[in-house]
């Protein structure tokens, strides 16, 4: 289980623990809402696909790993994210908490939750066969800044 913690009040940066153990710190670009983050000696990029549409990329060395974009129907707003041929949507469950599932197809498969209230802190469950830089861009992807503006997330 990942563990999300804003980097301070005002902050658009979280870390990412696991097992209490720093794994990365994502940094969000305040004038452009991409992000950066990195694992090991890899630099992860992420970016609204095309500029003023709800679509986001990982990027990695000029590759595109994992692709993400927003869905609205008439009763809720959910992210579908891509991955190796393979189809998870982002979910919000709750009007006053972040807590959101992710499934697979209709398989529930994780979820990302706050620990309380009105906490910023997150608790995230991913599927293991997911890499961390996936699961880092499935949590950015709940987090960002950015999006909160035209997304109920």
């Amino acid at each position: 289980m990942l563990r999300v913690v804003p980097k301070g009040w005002l902050s658009r940066g979280f870390e990412i623990l696991e097992d209490d153990r720093l794994v990365t710190t994502v940094r969000f670009v305040r004038s452009t809402g991409a992000a950066e983050f990195t694992l090991g000696d890899a630099t992860y990029a992420i970016r609204q696909e095309h500029p003023g549409y709800a679509s986001w990329v990982l990027e990695i060395g000029g590759r595109a790993p994992a692709r993400a974009r927003s869905v609205r129907t008439l009763f809720r707003d959910s992210r579908v994210i891509e991955y190796a041929g393979r189809r998870y949507q982002l979910t919000s469950r709750s009007a006053f908490r972040r807590n959101l599932t992710v499934q697979e197809g209709v398989q529930f498969v994780g979820y990302i939750e706050s620990e309380r209230v009105f906490s910023k802190t997150l608790n995230a469950c991913l599927p293991e066969s997911l890499p961390l830089a996936v699961k880092v861009f499935i949590v950015a992807l709940a987090v960002n800044p950015w999006a909160d503006q035209d997304e109920i997330m």
